[in-house]
């Protein structure tokens, strides 16, 4: 009859070799489509998931990398070590890093929702780094290491509408404007910026004006790898073309735009351009005659828009002062 310490024996043996046999699961889906339990749907091998592409954030596949790493690791017979082969990597290639590494940098996170930027906050991540750039595993010896390629750097207009800021790009310029300008320019409010953003109301003139001031501000790739100066350039430009035929139909929103763009020349030290697009609003705000009391009651609908078209007013005479200093260094 065979004893207690035989029969613990044969239970415990096969566990321990399925426990050595186990193999790292393969990932099929997206991190942004395993974090909201969703399926992921590729129309093409090696291009950004549905999911991603409509919310306009990165389509990354880091569980997918980590499995072929463990998978390599497996078939050649090492076992990764912290002293080891990860940190040989990272002494013999500086600009490479593992995918188990990049897992443990907190400032790596998607938010679902609108949330301002951190001060001094500096993206650890490229929103276009998707599955197209997944990292390629090579083989050094039994090592494997996992490379990190260079960002390909995305549009800074929209394809489908030329005239507008890439989105995502949009997103980070708004949250940015807000963080470092609004105080400059309190006639414009943030959720109601966001709000007509998102319903696509923001007209694309008013958007390449918050773009040009934001961009010094802003730290992804598309800007610092281009050069913030060259960007706001291009976003300057695109505002005076779209503001050109409109500069004879007085509205809020030129308006607006208008005090931003010359105050975007101001920051580009062209003191002549900026005093010619302020005079430009000086000129529209008092055709629009919003100095006149009765006039802003007649035209604002609500307190809201009635404090706005005073701070407008506010703006377009702290416009003027500056326009008057400048004139005589010209």
């Amino acid at each position: 009859m065979p004893s207690m310490e035989d029969i613990r024996f044969v239970l415990e043996a096969p566990q321990v070799n399925r426990v050595q046999k186990k193999r790292p699961r393969l990932v099929t889906s997206c991190d942004n489509c395993r974090l909201k339990k969703i399926k992921c749907i590729q129309p093409e091998p090696n291009v950004i998931c549905e999911a991603c592409s409509n919310a306009h954030v990165s389509c990354r596949f880091r569980d997918r990398e980590r499995y072929f790493a463990e998978r390599s690791r497996a078939v050649s017979g090492t076992a990764p070590t912290q002293s080891g082969s990860m940190q040989k990597s990272k002494a013999t290639h500086p600009d490479q890093t593992s995918s188990t590494s990049s897992d443990l940098r907190p400032d790596d996170t998607t938010h679902g929702g609108v949330t301002r930027s951190q001060a001094h906050h500096t993206p650890s991540y490229h929103p276009y780094r998707g599955v197209a750039n997944a990292s390629p595993i090579t083989r050094s010896g039994s090592e494997s290491e996992v490379s990190t390629p260079e960002p390909v750097l995305g549009p800074l207009f929209d394809p489908k509408q030329p005239n507008r800021p890439m989105p995502n790009l949009m997103m980070t310029f708004i949250q940015v404007f807000f963080d470092n300008l609004n105080v400059y320019f309190p006639f414009l409010a943030y959720d109601e910026t966001f709000r007509q953003f998102f319903e696509q109301e923001l007209s694309p003139l008013l958007a390449n004006c918050i773009a040009a001031l934001a961009v010094r501000y802003a730290e992804c790739a598309e800007v610092t790898e281009r050069g913030n100066m060259y960007v706001t350039d291009l976003y300057c430009d695109k505002a005076k073309a779209l503001v050109a035929p409109v500069i004879h139909m007085p509205t809020i929103d030129t308006l607006h735009s208008l005090i931003l763009l010359a105050w975007a020349e101001f920051k580009r030290n062209r003191i002549t351009v900026f005093c010619a697009y302020g005079q430009m609003a000086v000129h529209m705000a008092v055709q629009m005659r919003i100095s006149d009391e009765k006039i802003v009651e007649q035209m604002a609908h609500s307190e809201y828009e009635r404090n706005m078209l005073r701070s407008t007013w506010a703006s377009v005479q702290q416009l003027d002062l500056s326009i008057n200093a400048n004139s005589g260094a010209l």
